[in-house]
C-alpha cells in the first residue's frame, strides 16, 4: 500500500519488507499549511544507502502508487548499526530557500501578489525547485511590503496570517510525462470526502481543547429588534415561537438526555423571518458551536467509525456525526501522522488547530525594517490572461462532487452538483440541504453557486437577467449604464469613490480642454502628480501660463505683488546684492508713487483701527493730532528696547532736544574731577550746555 522513494529508487515498499527495499520505521507529519515531513532509517544494503544526497535528492511517498507527499532530506544520522536515519521536509521548505528582496505592493490583488513572489523565487532556484501558478482562490486586494524574509515567511505572514486559507503543492504529470508542481492557495477545504464518521457517548474521548462551558442543549434564539415590546422599560426582539409550535426555545432531544437543559441565548439581529431564525437555530445547535472542537482518532478508531479509512486525505472535508450530543458537522482533516509499516498506528486531527509561528522545519527570523519605497511592480500578464489561467487551474482541479437531478415535493426540478451526495444533505420534503454543503444549482430561474447549503448564493446568474458575483473579469465591456460605488484598476493606482466623489490617482495624468493651441489641454496633471494650469479661476484669482492673480496680489516668477486701485505699489521677491551677486537674499520693494510701508497693530479688541508701531513715510503724511509725518523717515509707535545692545553711527540732532524726560538747559555747568579730605571739591572743570547737550 504505501512505498518511498528516493531519485525514483524504491528505497521501501509494505509488500517486500525485506533486501533492497527494506527500511525502518517510515513515518510521515502532514499538516495543513506545513511543508510536512518524513523520516526513515536506510539499514546497510537498501537501495538508496548509498546514493541518496542531502537538499539534491528527491523523496516521494506514494500509496496504492498515488504520489501523495514529495520533499528532500534535510538532516541524518546513524545509529549503531551503521544505518543512516533520515529526516526529509516536504517541497513547501524550497520556498525557505529564496528571499524577497524590500518591494512594496500597493493595492494588489491576491493572485499578483502570490505570481510576484513566485517569479522571484523561480528567477534564483534550479528547475526541480520551482513552483509554477496553481489555483488561488482567495481574492483580495491587498497592500503588502516584503523585506527581505523568506519566500515563504512573506506568504505565512502576508497571506495565510492574515486572511487565512491553504498553501499546498500539487503535483502534476503531463500527457508528455512531464512533472508540474503547482502552488496553490485555497480559501476552502478543496475536497468534501463521501465517508461519515459516526460517534457515540464516546465522542468527548477524541475530543481535544473543546471548552464545553458554551455548550447548548437548546437554543433560544433572537433576531432582529421588534419596533413595539410589550414592557416599556425592555427591548423585544423576534423569537420562533410562530414557526416552532409556539415554543421560543430550539432543542436537541439527544442532547438534552445525556446532559440535560443547558440554555444559550444567541442573537441574529439582521435577521427578520423567523423560519430563517429557527433555520439558524438548528444549525448552530448541530454544526456552529461545534468550531472549536478538535478531534484526534487513530486508524484501529476509524475503522469501527467509518467504512473506508484509506480514503481519508489531508484538507478532506469529513461529515462528523455524534447524535448523543447533537452535531452533524463537517470537519476538515488538518493533520495526518502516517506510519508507514504500521498503517494501523496512524492518526488523523480533524478541526481546526492552532496555527504554528513557523510553516515549515526550516523557517528564519525576518527581519522587520521597512526600506525605500519603490513605485510600481512589473507585470507580464494582463489582468484578463490571469483571470482565465486561475479559472483553468480551478476548474482542472480534483475535487469530488456529485451530480443529481432534484425534484422537490411540488415536481420543480433543478440539477445540483453538490458536495454532498443528496441522499444524506438533501431534505425533500422542504427543499433545503445541509448548512455547509457546496452547491450549483441550476434550474428555470438561473445558475447560482452556495458555500451553505443553498442559503445564499454568492455567484449567480437569474433570469431577469442579472448578474450577482464577487468578482468579474471581463476583456471588454460595454453598457448603457454602470452603477457602482467605486471605480478601482487592478493595481489600485486609480480609485474613484462615486458615492463621496473623491478621485485618486497615485500616478498618471489628466488633461482637460485640449485644442489645437493647447494640444496637452489647458489643464493637466502629469505622471509625477504636476498640475499644470493655462487659464481658469480658483477662490477669485485668475490663473494664465505664468502667474496667479487678483486685484490686490498677483504671483509670478519675480515674487509677490501689490496693487491697490490698480496702481503697482511694490513687491516682496528675492535679489542679489549688486556689488557681489554670488549673496542672495530678500526684498521688500517699494514704487515711487508708494507714499508708505506699515507695521501695525489693533491694540483693543474694541478698536475699529490699527495703531502704527512702526512705518517708513516716503512723502508727508497728516497725523490725527494736526501734526505731520515727515517724509523719507522711518517713524516709531512703540518704545524701542536694544535690549543692552549698542547703537553705532547714531546721530542726535542738538538743536531740538535731549532725551526723554530731561532738562532742556542752556548755560555752564561745573564738574567736579578731584576731591581732599572729607570729601571737599578740591578741583572742578566749567562745560557749556546747549539744549541739554554739552557743547
Amino acid at each position: 500500500m504505501y512505498s518511498v522513494y528516493g531519485d525514483g529508487i524504491c528505497i521501501y515498499n509494505d509488500l517486500y519488507l525485506a533486501g533492497a527495499v527494506n527500511a525502518l520505521t517510515p513515518k510521515l507529519d502532514l499538516a495543513d499549511n506545513t511543508a510536512g515531513t518524513l523520516e526513515i532509517t536506510l539499514p546497510v544494503g537498501n537501495a538508496g544507502y548509498d546514493k541518496l544526497e542531502r537538499l539534491s535528492s528527491e523523496m516521494v511517498v506514494k500509496r496504492n502508487n498515488e504520489e501523495i507527499w514529495a520533499g528532500r532530506i534535510i538532516s541524518e544520522k546513524k545509529n549503531f548499526q551503521n544505518s543512516r536515519i533520515l529526516t526529509c521536509e516536504g517541497e513547501l521548505a524550497y520556498l525557505n530557500d529564496t528571499t524577497q528582496p524590500p518591494t512594496e505592493y500597493n493595492e494588489i490583488n491576491v493572485y499578483s501578489f502570490v505570481e510576484a513572489l513566485l517569479t522571484e523565487h523561480n528567477s534564483k532556484v534550479a528547475d526541480d525547485k520551482q513552483l509554477e501558478m496553481g489555483s488561488i482562490t482567495v481574492n483580495e486586494t491587498i497592500s503588502r511590503i516584503t523585506n527581505n524574509e523568506t519566500t515563504m515567511e512573506s506568504i505565512s505572514e502576508h497571506l495565510v496570517d492574515k486572511l487565512g486559507g491553504h498553501i499546498r503543492i500539487r503535483r502534476v504529470y503531463d500527457e508528455n510525462g512531464v512533472l508540474h508542481r503547482y502552488f496553490d492557495y485555497l480559501k476552502d477545504y478543496p475536497n468534501t470526502n463521501g465517508q461519515t464518521i459516526r460517534f457515540g457517548q464516546n465522542l468527548l474521548d477524541f475530543t481535544r481543547n473543546w471548552d464545553m462551558s458554551e455548550y447548548a442543549t437548546v437554543i433560544m434564539p433572537r433576531g432582529a429588534k421588534l419596533d413595539t415590546s410589550p414592557i416599556e422599560s425592555v427591548d423585544a426582539y423576534l423569537d420562533v415561537s410562530s414557526v416552532n409550535g409556539g415554543s421560543r426555545y430550539v432543542t436537541n432531544e439527544d442532547a438534552i438526555k445525556m446532559y440535560g437543559w443547558i440554555e444559550l441565548v444567541v442573537d441574529w439581529e439582521d435577521i427578520t423571518d423567523p423560519s430563517e431564525l429557527l433555520q439558524k437555530a438548528q444549525d448552530y445547535l448541530a454544526d456552529e458551536q461545534f468550531d472549536d472542537v478538535v478531534i484526534e482518532v487513530s486508524a484501529v478508531d476509524l475503522r469501527y467509525l467509518s467504512k473506508d479509512v484509506q480514503s481519508i486525505s489531508l484538507l478532506d472535508n469529513v461529515r462528523c456525526i455524534s447524535r448523543p450530543h447533537g452535531m452533524d458537522k463537517i470537519f476538515p482533516v488538518t493533520q495526518l501522522s502516517i506510519q508507514l509499516d504500521s498503517p494501523e498506528n496512524s492518526t488523523y486531527t480533524l478541526g481546526d488547530t492552532t496555527k504554528e509561528s513557523t510553516l515549515t522545519a526550516s523557517t528564519r527570523a525576518a527581519n522587520t525594517a521597512i526600506l525605500e519605497r519603490i513605485a510600481k511592480i512589473p507585470n507580464e500578464k494582463t489582468i484578463l490572461d490571469k483571470a482565465q489561467d486561475n479559472a483553468t487551474s480551478i476548474m482542472n482541479m480534483a475535487t469530488q462532487g456529485y451530480v443529481t437531478i432534484v425534484k422537490n415535493q411540488n415536481g420543480s426540478q433543478y440539477l445540483a452538483i453538490s458536495s454532498e451526495s443528496a441522499n444524506t444533505a438533501y431534505n425533500p420534503t422542504n427543499d433545503t440541504w445541509k448548512a455547509g454543503t457546496k452547491l450549483w444549482k441550476w434550474g428555470i430561474n438561473g445558475l447560482g453557486y452556495s458555500k451553505d447549503g443553498g442559503k445564499n448564493y454568492g455567484l449567480a446568474i437569474t433570469m431577469d437577467g442579472a448578474i450577482v458575483a464577487d468578482y468579474v473579469t471581463t476583456g471588454t465591456m460595454s453598457a448603457n449604464r454602470i452603477r457602482t460605488g467605486i471605480l478601482e484598476d487592478e493595481k489600485g493606482n486609480t480609485k474613484w469613490n462615486l458615492t463621496t466623489g473623491v478621485l485618486t490617482m497615485k500616478k498618471g495624468s489628466i488633461s482637460l480642454g485640449i485644442s489645437s493651441s493647447y494640444p496637452n489641454g489647458r489643464f493637466s496633471v502629469d505622471d509625477y502628480g504636476y498640475l499644470k494650469a493655462e487659464y481658469g479661476n480658483i477662490g477669485g484669482f485668475t490663473i494664465d501660463a505664468w502667474s496667479i492673480y487678483n486685484d490686490v496680489i498677483t504671483l509670478n516668477s519675480s515674487g509677490m505683488s501689490f496693487y491697490e486701485s490698480g496702481d503697482y505699489l511694490g513687491r516682496y521677491g528675492t535679489q542679489q546684492w549688486g556689488l557681489k551677486p554670488s549673496v542672495k537674499g530678500l526684498s521688500i520693494s517699494m514704487e515711487n508713487r508708494t507714499g508708505y510701508i506699515t507695521w501695525s497693530y489693533m491694540d483693543n479688541v474694541s478698536d475699529e483701527s490699527y495703531t502704527i508701531k512702526l512705518m517708513y513715510v516716503s512723502t508727508k503724511l497728516p497725523k490725527n493730532d494736526g501734526g505731520y509725518f515727515k517724509a523719507d523717515r522711518v517713524h516709531f509707535g512703540c518704545d524701542i528696547d536694544a535690549n543692552g545692545w549698542l547703537a553705532y553711527n547714531w546721530w542726535i540732532d542738538p538743536d531740538t532736544g535731549g532725551c526723554n524726560g530731561g532738562a532742556n538747559y542752556n548755560g555752564d555747568v561745573y564738574l567736579p574731577v578731584s576731591f581732599g579730605s572729607g570729601g571737599v571739591v578740591s578741583r572742578y572743570i566749567t562745560v557749556k550746555l546747549t539744549n541739554g547737550f554739552i557743547t
